[in-house]
């Protein structure tokens, strides 16, 4: 009797094994993604655990990225450099995507990268092929495809269980960009902020540096930075300057001076130029030849005012000797031409006197010669004085006051 060999079945899993297998990859693939909120970490993690469930040996995360949005491979698994660089190839060939600006991506999309990538793996000697479109409350945003060498069925899990999968991969894809963005965001926020604090302390340092009173001020008049020129001028510190008006911190006559250059420039929107003076306290006039400037937006609000104040009180003094030498020489020179062109001593001496008198600023003077041999001073002219006055001081002797 011929032992004929027993018969095999290859064992069909029940329902509940079969349900029990697709809870356990989800929640495999929930714990795995949900560990990290690096984008590149749960790609990979993505893609390795994908393949674990749908028993693929091979694959890649395909993803829409940047602006305007292309294929990019995103990440990979047993995937050689030369598959790898075919596979790059087919999804920069694509062309059915983006079909407009700001279309939503559609099966038909999808459906065409994943074909050309399909072909690249085929004749890597991939057979067996499964496509995992990755989704979130956004839509659709990239695909998982995997790929097995052997001629068979991917994932015996149900299609609900595979689309569960794709969303809960797909959410927490995105909820990685959404943390990459949120981090790169801040990165650059971090470093907008770092960038400004070093823009500010190299202008304060050269506001500290500038031997004339600078100051900026908000479009309602608060000093809102000073220099150290600035204390010195008002006697103050910093910290009681800064927030205040000027009316709070300068002489009443300064401050309103100030006020009215500040609104003459807000009303221009241009650069004026002009002189302020104030009275120090030793009762000394000091002048400024100032600057100011309106501060504007991209509007053309006005957003405030800065101020250079330059102290001219030496330069003024200086201006007025030489006018005031320049003066005297012309009157020299007028009573030389005088002398020189008349020949009447009483010409000369009125021309003198009244020269002297512009030269000084004053109305009233007289000029006396000197009688040597009576020793007395005789009255040559005179201007402003009374004729009785002039009469009773006519003659004068040496020594003798009026």
């Amino acid at each position: 009797m011929e032992h004929s060999e027993p018969f095999m079945s290859r064992a069909i899993p029940s329902q509940s094994q079969r349900q029990t297998r697709e809870l356990k990859a989800v929640s495999d693939i929930a714990w795995a993604v949900s560990r990290s909120l690096d984008l590149q970490s749960t790609l990979e993690v993505g893609i390795r655990e994908t393949l674990k469930t749908v028993g693929a040996e091979a694959g890649c995360v395909v993803l829409l990225q940047g602006k305007p949005p292309r294929w990019m491979i995103a990440a990979y698994r047993s995937v050689d450099q030369e598959l790898l660089r075919r596979l790059e190839e087919a999804v920069r060939g694509d062309e059915s995507w983006p079909a407009a600006e700001g279309a939503a991506l559609d099966v038909l999309a999808l459906q065409s990268v994943s074909d050309g990538m399909k072909e690249a793996m085929r004749e890597a000697g991939f057979h067996s092929f499964t496509v995992l479109p990755l989704q979130s409350s956004m839509g659709v945003f990239g695909m998982v495809l995997a790929a097995s060498r052997e001629e068979r069925l991917l994932g015996l899990q149900s299609i609900g269980a595979l689309m569960t999968v794709s969303e809960q991969l797909g959410t927490a894809i995105e909820n990685a960009r959404l943390h990459q963005e949120v981090q790169q965001e801040l990165a650059e926020r971090k470093r907008a902020e770092e960038a400004l604090r070093e823009a500010n302390a190299r202008l304060n340092t050269l506001i500290e540096a500038i031997p004339d009173v600078t100051y900026f001020k908000d479009a309602q008049g608060r000093n809102l930075v000073v220099n150290k020129a600035f204390e010195k001028l008002v006697g103050l510190g910093k910290e009681t300057i800064l927030g205040k008006t000027d009316e709070e911190i300068l002489p009443p006559r300064l401050a309103e001076q100030c006020r009215t250059s500040d609104e003459e420039a807000i009303k221009c929107r241009k650069p004026i130029r002009i002189e302020e003076q104030m009275i120090d306290d030793k009762g000394n006039k000091i002048f400024f030849d100032t600057i100011k400037l309106p501060l504007l937006d991209d509007q053309g609000n006005v957003t405030g005012l800065v101020g250079v104040s330059r102290d001219i009180t030496e330069r003024k003094r200086v201006e007025e000797e030489i006018k005031r030498r320049n003066e005297e020489l012309a009157a020299l020179n007028a009573i030389a031409a005088t002398v020189s062109s008349s020949p009447n001593l009483q010409e000369i001496l009125d021309r003198a006197l009244d020269k002297v008198l512009e030269i000084s600023g004053l109305e009233v003077g007289s000029m006396y010669l000197l009688d040597q041999q009576a020793q007395e001073l005789v009255l040559a002219t005179c201007r402003g004085v009374p004729e009785e006055f002039a009469d009773e001081v006519r003659t004068l002797k040496v020594g003798e006051s009026l």
